[in-house]
């Protein structure tokens, strides 16, 4: 156990507020407002855990009644994203994976390492654990 220094782990709220940053530092014209509420989503798969594109777009559905589309979608604004803050990020695009390629071989390479050395740190790349928004409770 850690020495406790007075400091704090960080709370979801806090957490989701950097990621909120990081949306919105993007422009209007460069991740539109569907692109972004898929973006929070993402912003909102637990530590330690993946998620599928399909399972994103099933969420986006169900939250927010959007049915902008299918896994493929959600994969277009993952590689959107990735585009516009680049790969060496901390946003947490790494917990994304398609349904079945838990360990990222269909991601480009530069993808796949940095998701790796992220996954490895958050224990979800030997045995990851799938995401199912269903059974989430998530009050944000």
């Amino acid at each position: 156990m850690g020495v406790n220094n007075g400091s704090q782990s960080p709370t979801l709220p806090n957490i989701l507020d950097r990621y909120e940053r990081i949306i919105q530092a993007i422009p209007d014209n460069k991740l539109n407002n569907n692109e972004k509420l898929v973006a929070r989503l993402i912003a909102r798969i637990p530590y330690g855990k993946i998620a599928s594109y399909g399972k994103i777009a099933e969420w986006a559905e169900q939250k927010h009644q959007y049915s902008g589309g299918e896994g493929r979608f959600i994969a277009n604004i993952r590689s959107k994203i990735y585009s516009l803050i680049d790969h060496y990020t901390n946003f947490p695009l790494w917990r994304l994976a398609t349904q079945g390629d838990d360990h990222a071989e269909n991601d480009s390479i530069i993808t796949r390492i940095y998701g790796m050395e992220k996954r490895l740190e958050e224990g979800s790349w030997e045995n990851p654990i799938w995401f199912a928004p269903e059974k989430y409770h998530d009050p944000y």
